[in-house]
């Protein structure tokens, strides 16, 4: 994962659950404290498979534009 993923993630919303855990009995399948750890393994761990988001041979800057550009998105995602 690129270090600027964790910069990205540091400007996430915290989202409060309590509606969700009590409407309908949702509960997470990890807490923050140990999805925090996997972001930091995947900082410190260069591993992925070779697919083009994960594959520094075929990501990087350069897909920055896919993302800013919407080039590549679905039209019903929002």
């Amino acid at each position: 994962m690129p270090p600027e993923l964790f910069d990205l993630v540091l400007t996430l919303p915290v989202l409060d659950t309590t509606r969700a855990r009590d409407e309908l009995d949702w509960h997470p399948d990890h807490d923050a404290d140990a999805a925090l750890g996997e972001l930091l393994a995947g900082l410190h761990e260069p591993t992925g498979f070779p697919t083009p988001p994960l594959d520094p041979a075929t990501s990087g800057p350069w897909r920055r534009q896919e993302i800013l550009t919407g080039i590549g998105a679905r039209a019903d995602a929002g």
